[in-house]
């Protein structure tokens, strides 16, 4: 229970506290968007070499939402997939490039989600 407390806290931060700013600069970005039921939302975007890396989302809470997150030769990086529509991922990559970011809504339900990363 505090887990999920502390889970739900830091995602929160993360995506209300990140500026404006276009993907792949390094900049902090964040946004609202549709993840359609049963489907995946597909974004790719740079990363800095030896900087933390992180990507957020927060849905309306009636679905299951999971982040998987592959490398430029698409190797599995790293994932959340936990039962419910709050996932955070961090990682450090070990060299600069794009990385593509996959929201999968598992749900047959349409969610509205915050999305960001920095």
């Amino acid at each position: 229970m505090f887990r999920l407390a502390g889970v739900i806290l830091v995602l929160v931060t993360l995506v209300f506290s990140l500026g404006q700013a276009d993907a792949g600069t390094g900049e902090p970005k964040r946004w609202k968007r549709k993840v359609p039921k049963n489907s995946d939302v597909v974004y790719k975007i740079k990363y800095v070499a030896n900087q933390d890396a992180e990507f957020a989302v927060i849905g309306e809470g009636n679905t299951d939402v999971d982040i998987f997150v592959k490398d430029e030769t698409g190797n599995n990086v790293t994932s959340d997939t936990g039962l419910t529509d709050l996932a955070l991922v961090r990682w450090r990559p070990t060299k600069t490039q794009v990385f593509t970011i996959i929201v999968r809504n598992l749900n047959n339900e349409d969610n509205e989600c915050y999305m960001g990363h920095n």
